[in-house]
Order: C-alpha cells, then sequence, then structure tokens
C-alpha cells in the first residue's frame, strides 16, 4: 500500500506571542512494514533549532526552537512511502509495565469489563477481537478534532465519543486484562464524502504475534491502510504537536489541512 500524506496545522495569535519549545509528531513511525521514501518539513517562523530524534517509545520527534515573536505558527509534513503486511515480533517491550499501567477503574467500566471477559473465556487474542467488536456495536463514532479523550466512563456512559476517546477505554480494559496496550495515533485515509481527520487506535502486544493494532471505531484490525505517526502508553505522548507560548492574554485558533491518499 503506498502512501501520501500531507498535514499541515497552523496557530494564530491575535497578539504577538513568543513560542516556546515544540515537539512535532507527524513523521511516519519506524517499523519494519514502513518504508519512508521522502519527508519534507516545512515551519514558519524559521525554527533556531531543529532537532530529530527517537523517543523512548520509537518515534521520531522533531524537537524546534524559536526566537522573537510571531502571530502564526505553521508546521507541514509531507511524507510519501509504502507500508507492508505487519511482521510478526515476539520480543517483549522493554518497559513492559509502562503499558500495563492502571488508572482505578469506575464501577461500570470493571462491570463491563468483566462482561466482556466472561464471554471472551481465557484466550487474550478472543478477548480483544470480542472487546473491539463489541465497542464498535455499542459506542457510536463521532467526529471531534480537538480536545483530549474523555475518560473511559464518560465515554461508556454516552455510548458515543471520538476515536481516541473509544482508544483510552479499549486500553482501560486490556491493562486489566494484563494485556500491554498502547494509543497510536495517525492516518487512515477518509471515505468518499467524508471530512479528512488524524485517527486513533490501540496496539496490544501477545506473545505470538508482538503488537497488534484494533481500531473499535471501524470494529477491525488494522492492516497496510493505516499509517501510524506515534505510538505510546500515555496519550499524551502521541500528540502529533506540543508545545509552549509566553506573552500577554491572547485569543488563538487552530486548523488543520489534512489529505490522505492510499493505492
Amino acid at each position: 500500500m503506498r502512501f501520501r500524506v500531507k498535514h499541515t496545522t497552523v496557530y494564530r495569535y491575535e497578539l504577538p506571542v513568543a513560542l516556546g519549545k515544540h515537539v512535532l509528531r507527524m513523521h511516519p513511525r519506524p517499523g519494519d512494514s514502513l518504508i519512508v521514501e521522502s519527508c519534507e518539513i516545512s515551519i514558519y517562523p524559521r525554527p533556531q533549532g531543529h532537532e530529530r530524534t527517537l523517543d523512548a517509545d520509537g518515534n521520531v520527534i522533531h524537537i524546534v526552537g524559536f526566537e522573537g515573536q510571531t502571530q502564526e505558527l505553521r508546521v507541514s509534513f509531507l511524507s510519501c512511502g509504502e507500508m507492508k503486511e505487519h511482521v510478526s515480533s515476539a520480543v517483549m517491550p522493554i518497559h513492559v509495565e509502562e503499558y500495563l499501567k492502571q488508572e482505578p477503574l469506575h464501577i461500570s467500566i470493571r462491570a463491563f469489563f468483566e462482561e466482556i471477559a466472561r464471554e471472551a473465556g481465557p484466550n487474550p487474542k478472543t478477548f480483544l477481537e470480542v472487546l473491539n467488536l463489541r465497542l464498535h456495536r455499542i459506542v457510536r463514532s463521532t467526529p471531534r478534532q480537538f480536545g483530549e479523550p474523555l475518560a473511559p466512563e464518560i465515554t461508556l456512559r454516552m455510548g458515543e465519543g471520538s476515536c481516541r476517546d473509544l482508544a483510552v477505554l479499549f486500553m482501560a480494559c486490556c491493562r486489566q486484562h494484563g494485556i500491554p496496550a498502547r494509543f497510536v495515533s495517525g492516518y487512515v485515509e477518509a471515505g468518499s464524502g467524508q471530512q479528512q481527520h488524524m485517527h486513533a487506535w490501540i496496539e496490544a502486544w501477545q506473545p505470538e504475534t508482538g503488537w497488534r493494532g484494533y481500531d473499535p471505531t471501524r470494529g477491525i484490525e488494522t492492516g497496510t491502510q493505516y499509517l501510524a505517526v506515534a505510538a505510546a502508553a500515555d496519550y499524551r505522548d502521541a500528540a502529533p504537536l506540543a508545545g509552549s507560548f509566553t506573552g500577554p492574554p491572547t485569543r488563538s485558533e487552530m486548523t488543520v489541512d489534512l489529505t490522505v491518499e492510499m493505492s
């Protein structure tokens, strides 16, 4: 599966601000199943420092710093390459405990998890499949481009949520079952007539298969049509852009222009 993705994020500020350090996670995530042929980056204003490195989760990150003031920050990535079928790896992830960390579960989430566990039986793979399909069936997908994920119990109670809400709920159930799980952000080509957004799903680790992706928004396992840019134990560490600014109190707005082509 070949891909071409252009992702442009623009922040506009009503008054001039001084930009702090920013971390960019829009570069396709490296792996045996991915060939990145090119990745062109455009940033305005021009950074005074720019470092490319890998973070602790193996994501390509760009760390940029700025001088002076501006009323606009524009970041654009144009990536091209090819995705291949998943290559299994039974190597236990380093610091696996990070992918098993649990927050105290709300009683409603515990009851939901126990119901899935009873239905699935002792096989972890069956648990993942049942959970994926159940969430797809009972939680209506409602696009929400901005904002942090909702708490799992809120998503379950409302019966609707964004892709990131579903991913966080899925992860909570996996970890309760003793299955390492991580949050993934990236791209899937939108259907005809649908608006293109970034997407989120989860990956769960099993000894027989290594990391495998599950998308409760669509109710399927992920494949070559899914292009990951970041995967992390904490969803905050998979955000496409994170940073700060200083200056007088001011209003700001963010716009995203995203084109995803796969063939």
